[in-house]
């Protein structure tokens, strides 16, 4: 997935592929919080 968000900023600029990789990151850290909390 962060492969397709990097590929994605030559067309939609580096600014947005950046904005991206943060709501990335940040669904990566729920995800993981919510599996955590099923442990």
């Amino acid at each position: 997935m962060k492969e397709v968000i990097l590929q994605m900023s030559v067309y939609a600029g580096f600014p947005a592929a950046l904005n991206g990789m943060f709501a990335f990151k940040e669904v990566l850290e729920e995800k993981s919080e919510r599996i955590n909390l099923l442990d």
